[in-house]
Order: C-alpha cells, then structure tokens, then sequence
C-alpha cells in the first residue's frame, strides 16, 4: 500500500501514546474507547489497525471532519478551566 510507513507511523503513535498514559487514563480507553476525528480518521481500515493494535476499542466521531475545529473552540471557550492540560501553559 502506498501510505503504509505513514499509517504505521500513526498507529505508533497511538501505542506510545497509550504507553505513556497515566492508569486511570488508560482504563478510560479501555472501556469507553478512542475517537478518530479529523480527515486522516477516514482513511478506510485505519480504525481497524489501531483497535487490532492496541486492544482498545475505536469509534469514529459522527463528524469527523468538524470534530477538530469544534474541540479547539471548546479549548478557546473553556481555556481558563483546560488551561493546564496544554504544554507550557503558564500557570
């Protein structure tokens, strides 16, 4: 395929990512499962990959496309209560 060093860089991703995550975190995933959003999120079998991967169950947003402009207005509208969840977020 194509784009398999790119698809294989994005579910490596999600493994450190999910490596790195503090225990209550990771249960969260476990149980409620991940979201794919934004276009990348499309690509067909993508969802699948990660899910065989990682053993933890993925979704896709109903609006994907929409979904990561609706969460960075979010983040703007709420960023006093989220402030600390961004790097360097001064304090």
């Amino acid at each position: 395929m194509a784009i398999d060093d790119v698809v294989s860089s994005i579910v490596s991703s999600v493994v450190r990512c999910l490596a790195k995550a503090p225990p209550e975190l990771a249960q969260d995933f476990l149980v409620r499962g991940m979201f794919l959003v934004g276009g990348g999120g499309l690509l067909r079998g993508l969802a699948q990959r990660i899910e065989r991967e990682t053993q933890v169950p993925v979704k896709m947003s109903n609006v994907p496309l929409e979904a990561v402009v609706l969460g960075a207005g979010h983040c703007i509208e709420h960023y006093d209560a989220l402030k600390n969840m961004f790097m360097g977020a001064r304090r």
